[in-house]
């Protein structure tokens, strides 16, 4: 439980930086004009490479994961978590009066739950 307690906790440093880096990105980009989804497209972009080499070198590095499973399945959960992230943005910013600043901060934080679940037990799961 112990070991469970300090990845989950070492997962929500990476988690953090990444959506961290995720929210700003994609609001500087909405600042410069670009569309508010193709922004959060490319704010994926940059959080995805933090996130992964965040949690291929510390929040799963206990686990004795083969690292190229793990790129593959980190990519499709990764890939997976993007549609229901820009589904769910799309949705709020179309049909409620939230600003995109609230919209996308609820959007990251709804994703981060499972995508915690998925890289333990499939990406970075034992070989």
């Amino acid at each position: 439980m112990k070991a469970l307690l300090a990845q989950a906790s070492r997962f929500g440093v990476v988690g953090l930086a990444a959506t961290g880096l995720h929210f700003l990105l994609a609001l500087l980009l909405i600042k410069l004009g670009i569309h508010a989804l193709l922004a959060n497209f490319g704010a994926f972009c940059g959080a995805f490479i933090l996130s992964y080499l965040g949690h291929a070198h510390w929040s799963f590095r206990d686990q004795n994961h083969s690292r190229h499973s793990s790129i593959k399945r980190f990519i499709i959960i990764s890939g997976m978590g993007f549609l229901v992230n820009e589904t769910l943005f799309a949705v709020l910013l179309s049909r409620t009066p939230l600003p995109h600043e609230l919209a996308l901060a609820l959007t990251l934080v709804t994703v981060a739950g499972a995508t915690f679940l998925f890289l333990r037990h499939w990406a970075f799961a034992a070989a």
